[in-house]
């Protein structure tokens, strides 16, 4: 089994000039052609994953403060963008509605799974099926609670890395930044217990960072938040 590995920050234009092309490459659906105007509110902090459709889930209307029930759809063969309600299983976790947690797809992007959040205490991996639109397991895990993290799918397994403690129970805006890796894996469809991985060179403690998977063995992670900056 291959470890996954850490990009050093030098080698961030080398890789993003060797990647131009496949960044670049038309997809098989229908290309962009602008943006697309519809009356969902505009938001910030929530997390967007592609599946059978692209899937946008909530959190924060910008000019209210308030949150959106649902997620947010758009159809990849015609850009067409709606409004899904999503109910909320009885005692979950409710990522629809969080701002900052990180979410990724599983493998054969059928599915999507979540973790963390800006007002969730809950330690859990939840998952929706990304055809359906229905939340439909929910995974308790050790990893401690957390916004602002990364989860990103390498291979046949998924990673959390980083973060924050969530707001309940937080003194400060600076308060317990992590820079922990946490993999799951999924070669079985679901995801398994995580397992907290040593790796080497991992970044300082950060939260908000930009995380992208490289090939099947590595992630780069770049930029975020933290104490001390960097």
């Amino acid at each position: 089994m291959r470890a996954v590995r850490f990009l050093a920050k030098t080698a961030l234009a080398e890789f993003a000039l060797s990647l131009a092309p496949a960044f670049c490459a038309q997809p098989a659906a229908k290309p962009l052609t602008g943006l697309v105007t519809t009356t969902i509110p505009t938001r910030y902090g929530g997390q967007i994953v592609v599946g059978p459709t692209i899937v946008f889930l909530g959190p924060n209307v910008l000019d209210l403060e308030s949150t959106v029930p649902g997620v947010t759809t758009v159809q990849l063969a015609d850009q067409s963008v709606g409004l899904e309600p999503v109910a909320v299983p009885t005692g979950w976790p409710d990522y629809v509605s969080s701002f900052l947690s990180a979410c990724t797809h599983t493998p054969d992007w059928t599915s999507m799974l979540c973790f963390g959040g800006g007002n969730i205490t809950s330690s859990a991996i939840v998952t929706m099926d990304l055809r359906t639109l229905q939340w439909t397991a929910s995974l308790p895990t050790t990893i401690p609670a957390r916004r602002g993290c990364s989860f990103v799918t390498v291979g046949s397994s998924a990673y959390i890395f980083g973060g924050q403690v969530p707001e309940p129970g937080r003194v400060n805006d600076i308060q317990g930044h992590f820079n922990d890796t946490w993999k799951v894996d999924l070669s079985s469809g679901s995801p398994a217990a995580p397992v907290q991985i040593t790796a080497n060179g991992a970044p300082t403690p950060r939260r908000q960072m930009c995380v992208g998977a490289v090939g099947v063995d590595a992630f780069l992670v770049f930029g975020g938040e933290t104490l001390i900056g960097g």
